[in-house]
C-alpha cells in the first residue's frame, strides 16, 4: 500500500490537469472570502456575524461550497481520468490488486482534503476577523471551543467526505463530469424539493444527506433546525454513506473490464 500511495501521489504531481483543479479548489475557497472581505466592508461582515447560532460563522465559508465541488471534480478525475487516456493499463500492470489502487486514491484525497480544509479555514478566519478587529468591530476568538469545532470540522469534513465519495463513484462510473453531477444533484434535490413535498419529507430526509450531517458534526446546525442531528446519529449516518459508496465503488472498479 505504501508503494501504491507513492505511485498515486506521483500522478498528482505530474498531472497538469489535477494540479490545476487543486489550485482552483484553493483559489475558490480563499478568493471569494478575500473579495467579500475587501469589497463588502467590515460593517456588512459584522452584521452577518451578529446573528445567533451557527449562522454567525457563515462569513468564514463564503467560498467553501465552490471549493468543495471543485475538489470533488478533482477527486472524480483522479479515479476516472486514467480510463479515458489508457494509463490505467499501466497502473494495473504495476499493481494487480485494483482495490488497493482505488483505496490509495481515496486515502490521498482524504488526506488532501484535511490539509487543504484546515489551511483554508484558518486563512479565512484570519482574513475576516482581521478585517473586523482592524476596523473596531467585534471579532471571534479562536480559543472558543465552538469556533474551533467549526474551523476544524466544517470545510475539512466537506472536502474529505465529498472527495472520497467522488473517488469511489468516479472509480465505478469511470467518468468525471457525470460523477460530480450525480453527487451535486443527489445532495441538492432532496433539499430543493422539500418545499413541494409533504412536511414529513422536509423534516426527515434532508438532514440525513452528507452535507447536512457534516453541518451537525461541525456544530453549524443547531437543535430544532431542519438540518440538525445529534452526534450519536450523525456520525453513524455519515459513516454509512462512506461505506455504501466504498462497497459500490470497489466492486465496480474491481469487476468491470478496462
Amino acid at each position: 500500500m505504501i508503494t501504491t500511495l507513492h505511485a498515486e501521489l506521483i500522478k498528482v504531481r505530474h498531472s497538469r490537469t489535477l494540479r490545476a483543479v487543486l489550485a482552483i479548489t484553493i483559489g475558490l475557497s480563499l478568493g471569494i472570502t478575500a473579495l467579500v472581505t475587501a469589497f463588502g466592508g467590515a460593517a456588512v461582515l459584522a452584521e452577518h456575524q451578529a446573528v445567533d447560532g451557527g449562522g454567525k460563522y457563515e462569513i468564514l465559508f463564503f467560498g467553501s461550497t465552490f471549493g468543495v465541488w471543485a475538489y470533488a471534480f478533482f477527486a472524480a478525475g483522479f479515479a476516472a481520468a486514467e480510463f479515458r487516456n489508457g494509463m490505467i493499463n499501466y497502473t494495473f500492470a504495476a499493481t494487480a490488486n485494483r482495490n488497493r489502487v482505488l483505496l490509495a486514491k481515496a486515502i490521498l484525497v482524504a488526506a488532501g482534503g484535511l490539509i487543504i480544509g484546515n489551511v483554508t479555514s484558518l486563512i479565512n478566519f484570519a482574513l475576516t476577523q482581521g478585517m473586523l478587529a482592524a476596523t473596531g468591530h467585534p471579532a471571534l476568538w479562536i480559543g472558543d471551543p465552538a469556533l474551533l469545532r467549526v474551523l476544524l470540522v466544517y470545510i475539512p469534513g466537506q472536502l474529505v467526505v465529498w472527495g472520497v465519495l467522488a473517488v469511489f463513484l468516479g472509480g465505478a462510473l469511470r467518468t468525471t463530469t457525470p460523477t460530480v453531477l450525480i453527487l451535486l444533484l443527489g445532495s441538492a434535490l432532496p433539499v430543493l424539493t422539500a418545499q413541494f413535498l409533504p412536511a414529513t419529507w422536509g423534516e426527515t430526509v434532508p438532514r440525513w444527506m452528507p452535507g447536512a450531517l457534516i453541518e451537525s458534526l461541525a456544530g453549524l446546525a443547531v437543535p430544532g433546525s431542519p438540518g440538525y442531528l445529534p452526534l450519536p446519529a450523525a456520525i453513524p449516518a455519515l459513516t454509512a454513506w462512506l461505506i455504501i459508496f466504498a462497497v459500490a465503488g470497489l466492486h465496480g472498479y474491481r469487476t468491470r473490464d478496462v
